[in-house]
């Protein structure tokens, strides 16, 4: 991953489906790194399909299930 991050020829793309949150990331991105992309993504099958058709090839996540009720919408994601 340290490889990636510090490839600018490599497409690295960090969401949130919180407004707040992703303001934060895009302030962050800006201190620290221009070619990281952020974008607003909410869980869920329609959205999803809908956000991106690139493939990635690495997906992390992290802090991610606060409620029962995310599950779903996470895994249809």
């Amino acid at each position: 991953l340290d490889r990636l991050w510090n490839d600018p020829s490599a497409t690295i793309c960090v969401t949130d489906g919180d407004t707040q949150a992703l303001a934060v990331l895009r302030q962050n991105i800006q201190r620290n790194n221009s070619y990281v992309t952020s974008r607003q993504l909410l869980w869920g099958k329609e959205t999803a399909l809908a956000f991106d058709q690139e493939p990635y090839q690495v997906i992390m996540a992290s802090d991610i299930i606060y409620a029962a009720s995310v599950l779903v919408p996470l895994w249809e994601t």
